[in-house]
């Protein structure tokens, strides 16, 4: 640690910090990749800007060996006791300003705060979920801009983040009133209008307290309960289940991710893909499968791993766990009906005999039911775990806050000032430019496009038709085309703003016809003696 407090650079000792951070609280071990897209975003942009922010330095150097790099580009702390070391004192301090604007709290007596980094990192994933970007249309730029490459970790995880955070109870309030505001944002955003609402564990209703007084506190609650279930439940969720959008977010963005890959015939865009999504793309839909975001190497493994969760073959005895669960295939079933229900399937359609129809009627009767006295031995145990209301007097202290202006329990320990954004709509006030821009959209009757006065092309971003604009200015430095030595001009001569846009337009079905007469003419100087 003396050594990361002795780096000359101030960009690597606040990285190095940062990264310690979400090493620390990363609930699974974090892919290079994410932790690339997660220094790369830019909140106040509303993008991620990959080649520009990314870490320069590898990890390892960056953390002076505290970190390893994985085969699997799993990055890991080297051993356990780092991940006791790492929290306590770190002589290293930071700026009270920094790119995520939560850095100021890491650091408490000279510690990492693991509970801030918690709600600091629960934060960072529902900022980065309201980005622009994961708004239907997906666009195929966004894929190569690197913009989804911490998607799987923020879905899954800013539940797991939040619940750890608000565990400890001593989180600046600042804190707490950031996220809250984020998290209003994400409903707006992706609220999916479940008409069954999912059960709430006892757990998850104590923690979320802290936002009882909010008019969305309901809908707060379905959206962690229903992330949380589709997280760990076994089978499939049923769509009036889903309390957030995700699963045809994901979808969507999936798609045009391998159909990048599947269109790509250039490898350099192929490594480009594996430094932004990391080796295996394709992916499991069902959120609660490992693969979901470990995947896998092509399109066929991943179609036959989901099989297996569908598992369409069923038995056709409705009392066989065959029925519950099914087979993946209908040889499987074959297989399954001769080894089990041979002697019944010798019988075909034939009619029930007389006693198959009276041990029927022995099973559904009525007259069999000593359940009612079952029953009562249930109610009768419910007083048990009543020794609790001594703990009411708790939510009647507290009750005495909800003069306060804040939307939770605590008051503040310092006031600040800070500058607010009023919606002109609905008179909403936001303390974040970007929540403010967000909440602005959906107050729009229909998703904006931009078009191109020049050649008519529509963007569904802004920031896409800003960059396609610049492609039709004459000061750009990357051409598509040239001259030939008999004086005949090839290329379409449209200009790009980066020679890697420039290559992949040469990789395109149009561009390879553009560069097919230089190709020919360079073949042909090297076939010369």
């Amino acid at each position: 640690m003396r050594t990361i407090r002795k780096k000359p650079v101030r960009d690597q000792r606040e990285g190095a910090l940062r990264l310690l951070g979400w090493l620390v609280c990363a609930k699974r071990p974090l892919k290079l990749h994410e932790v690339q897209t997660m220094k790369s975003i830019n909140l106040e942009q509303r993008t991620v800007e990959f080649e520009r922010r990314r870490f320069r330095v590898d990890p390892k150097d960056l953390c002076e060996s505290l970190v390893d790099v994985r085969p699997d580009g799993s990055i890991e702390l080297v051993h356990l006791t780092a991940r006791v070391y790492v929290p306590n004192p770190l002589q290293i301090q930071i700026s009270a300003r920094t790119d995520l604007g939560n850095d100021r709290y890491l650091l408490k007596n000279n510690a990492l705060d693991i509970a801030a980094e918690e709600i600091g990192l629960a934060t960072l994933c529902v900022d980065y979920l309201n980005l622009p970007f994961f708004k239907n249309p997906f666009s195929q730029d966004a894929v190569l801009d690197g913009s989804y490459g911490f998607m799987e970790y923020a879905i899954l995880n800013w539940v797991r983040h939040l619940e750890a955070g608000l565990s400890s109870r001593s989180i600046p309030d600042e804190l707490i009133k950031g996220f809250f505001e984020s998290l209003e944002t994400l409903l707006e955003n992706h609220w999916n209008n479940p008409t069954i609402e999912v059960k709430i564990p006892k757990r998850t209703r104590e923690i979320l307290d802290i936002f009882q007084y909010s008019p969305k506190h309901k809908e707060i609650q379905q959206a962690i309960a229903s992330t949380q279930e589709q997280a760990k439940r076994f089978g499939n969720m049923r769509p009036a289940e889903y309390a957030l959008d995700f699963t045809e977010v994901v979808a969507g963005i999936r798609t045009q991710l391998e159909a990048v890959i599947s269109d790509s015939a250039d490898k350099s865009i192929d490594e480009d893909l594996k430094l932004k999504y990391g080796i295996d793309v394709f992916k499991c839909p069902r959120f609660s499968c490992k693969y979901f975001t470990q995947g896998f190497a092509s399109k066929g493994e991943r179609d036959r791993h989901v099989e297996r969760h569908e598992r369409p073959a069923r038995c056709t005895d409705r009392h066989c766990t065959g029925f519950i669960i099914g087979f993946a295939t209908e040889s499987q079933l074959a297989r399954h009906l001769k080894e089990t229900h041979s002697e019944s399937t010798d019988h075909g359609h034939s009619f029930p005999t007389e006693e198959e129809v009276n041990q029927s009627l022995r099973e559904y009767s009525p007259e069999t039911s000593p359940e009612p006295e079952e029953a009562e031995h249930i109610i009768v145990e419910e007083p048990e775990p009543d020794p609790e209301p001594e703990k009411e007097p708790e939510p009647a202290m507290q009750a005495g806050d909800v003069a306060q202006p804040a939307l939770y329990s605590r008051p503040a320990k310092r006031t600040k000032t800070v500058k607010e954004h009023k919606c002109s709509y609905c008179d909403k006030k936001f303390t974040k430019r970007y929540n403010w821009q967000s909440h602005l959209e959906t107050h729009e009757p229909s998703p904006r496009t931009f078009t191109c006065s020049t050649c008519s092309t529509t963007c569904a971003r802004e920031s896409d038709f800003k960059r396609h604009l610049k492609t039709h200015m004459s000061s750009n430095a990357f051409t598509c085309g040239g001259v030939l030595e008999n004086g005949q001009a090839w290329g379409c001569g449209q200009s790009f703003n980066r020679a890697d846009t420039l290559r992949n337009h040469y990789k395109s079905k149009k561009g390879r016809k553009c560069i097919a007469a230089s190709n020919e003419e360079e073949r042909a100087q090297t076939e010369e003696p």
